[in-house]
């Protein structure tokens, strides 16, 4: 079944709340960019959420803001994971150590919040073929993706 999902991708919290908001009923998940947000406080926007959320966390290689590290950002992603959040997506390019650091500690509260792990690769330049592709799904199952 298809879902219908629209990115927020505000400077501020409440503007990202705002859209919450707005969306219900509109679409099925919103996709919460937590790098945009420069007040972020995850626990206070994840709370009570009108509608699913997917939280992302970009580093600027893949158009996003995180200027932290992987290590901050495997943090960011386990916060938002235990904070309410219904998908989180780990970047491909995160070290296995902090994918695998992530994927454990939302395994622990996986059926009490209901969250599902995202394994994303993007490439901005090109569309890889088939075989690099397949290559890249396969590490992404190996790696803990429910999706």
């Amino acid at each position: 079944m298809p879902l219908i999902c629209t990115p927020i991708q505000e400077k501020t919290q409440k503007a990202a709340k705002k859209w919450l908001v707005e969306l219900k009923g509109k679409v099925d998940i919103a996709e919460i960019w937590l790098d945009q947000i420069g007040d972020l406080d995850i626990p206070d926007l994840l709370h009570k959420t009108p509608l699913p959320v997917l939280v992302v966390c970009k580093k600027p290689l893949e158009k996003g803001r995180f200027g932290g590290t992987y290590s901050a950002l495997a943090d960011v992603l386990i916060q938002a994971g235990t904070s309410g959040a219904r998908y989180v997506d780990i970047p491909l390019q995160m070290p296995k150590d902090l994918n695998k650091k992530v994927v454990q500690k939302l395994a622990k509260v996986k059926k009490s919040k209901k969250v599902e792990i995202i394994i994303s690769y993007h490439n901005f330049n090109k569309t890889p073929s088939n075989a690099v592709l397949l290559k890249k799904v396969e590490a992404m199952q190996k790696r803990g993706a429910d999706i």
